[in-house]
């Protein structure tokens, strides 16, 4: 006859098959007959029957031992909420290792990726396909095409013959692609329109092909593509609305419509203008609600105009300035080479040489101001000492 055998505590301080105690990955389960595994991240497994016997049974199968040796065999990963954590070695019968990231100073970080969810130690499936998600968001973040990881499984196991986790590595261009559409981004999205529900307001600028992005303060990203047939102005607009309610955005809190010039373009602007005046309306009990801001078409070009005007208006000609330097050393190997060799002679550090200005790109002056500022010595060193003193002719 089946017995009732309810949970023990006193079985969480007894011995497994590895001489330490069974707290390290046995806890009661849901109902008073049942117990759970940590590293199997099993469901309720019943002990009605055999009680410790049930318990003793499945820390002797094959797949626990493994499971075992994949989460304490060596420093096991922890994926926490917590931003800081310190290392430790499973030394002690009670220990579990961990291994959080700090955001400290002296702590490298992990890039890419920050895993959170309830404490607990990775599997080693769970450590491969953490592997596999970190060079996927790397892939994304730097540019690399999907070909480049044609032979990747076959390098990492070439450099880290030792290494199981590179054994089982399996991403290639098709599952590549795949853990970006429907793994990495639909976590990257999520994490978007939450800020954007969150923020005072937001600016929407989208084109001709549909394609929105959401613009949070400084911040830019890429939303969602939407495939439509007949692209008229009641249509995409409507697609618009339909999609940030969809997922909880609301469009009282859009400032702004970032648009091209074609006339289809115009007619959304106007039906969207239409639709927030008439929300801001049911919110608002003042006769007066104001609707998009208006500051043209695009307003990427409005911006840059508004750059360009108010450096011109100022007396340092700083463009003019950029341009002269750039091409005196662009012309010719043989002042670049007495550059550096300047450098050199006052003891400053030479990395990288003057960027290029272009006239058409005035909100893109700063990064080639800070690298003139960061060789600015080397600069005043070469035109007003080395060259009044070197009779040059190239």
């Amino acid at each position: 006859m089946p017995k009732n055998t309810a949970f023990c505590s006193k079985w969480l301080q007894k011995l497994d098959n590895t001489g330490r105690v069974c707290s390290r990955w046995l806890k009661k389960g849901k109902t008073t007959s049942s117990f759970q595994c940590i590293v199997c991240r099993t469901d309720d497994l019943s002990c009605a029957n055999g009680g410790w016997t049930d318990i003793k049974k499945h820390f002797d199968r094959p797949k626990h031992i493994q499971c075992m040796k994949d989460v304490f065999g060596s420093v096991s990963l922890i994926a926490s909420n917590d931003q800081s954590s310190t290392l430790s070695n499973n030394t002690d019968a009670n220990s579990v290792c961990t291994a959080i990231f700090s955001t400290n100073e002296n702590t490298t970080r992990i890039p890419f990726v920050t895993i959170q969810t309830d404490k607990r130690a990775l599997t080693h499936e769970e450590k491969a396909t953490r592997a596999e998600c970190i060079w996927t968001m790397a892939i994304a973040q730097l540019g690399f095409s999907f070909n480049s990881s044609q032979f990747l499984p076959e390098i990492f196991q070439s450099m880290f013959p030792d290494s199981q986790i590179a054994a089982d590595y399996s991403l290639r261009q098709r599952k590549l692609s795949y853990v970006i559409s429907h793994g990495t981004s639909y976590y990257f999205t999520n994490g978007l329109i939450k800020d954007v529900r969150k923020a005072y307001g937001f600016s929407l600028l989208f084109d001709e092909t549909t394609i929105a992005e959401a613009k949070n303060c400084i911040c830019v990203r890429f939303y969602k593509s939407i495939i439509l047939g007949h692209a008229t102005a009641d249509i995409i607009s409507r697609s618009i609305i339909d999609s940030l309610k969809a997922d909880g955005i609301d469009i009282t809190k859009m400032l702004m419509l970032g648009r091209d010039n074609p006339n289809v373009n115009k007619g959304i602007e106007e039906i969207l203008n239409k639709e927030i005046i008439a929300e801001r309306k049911k919110k608002s009990s003042s006769m007066l609600v104001s609707g998009l801001i208006s500051i043209g078409s695009c307003p990427l070009h409005v911006i840059h105009g508004s750059f360009r005007k108010g450096i011109k208006c100022t007396v340092w000609f700083i463009d003019e300035a950029l341009n002269d330097m750039w091409f005196w050393f662009s012309r010719s190997a043989a002042r670049r080479q007495d550059f550096k060799i300047v450098a050199n002679n006052i003891n400053e550090i030479y990395c990288r040489f003057l960027n290029r200005f272009v006239d058409s790109r005035w909100v893109e002056i700063g990064p080639v101001i800070e690298r003139v500022v960061d060789q600015w010595n080397v600069i005043k060193e070469y035109f007003l000492i080395f060259l009044p003193t070197t009779d040059q002719k190239n």
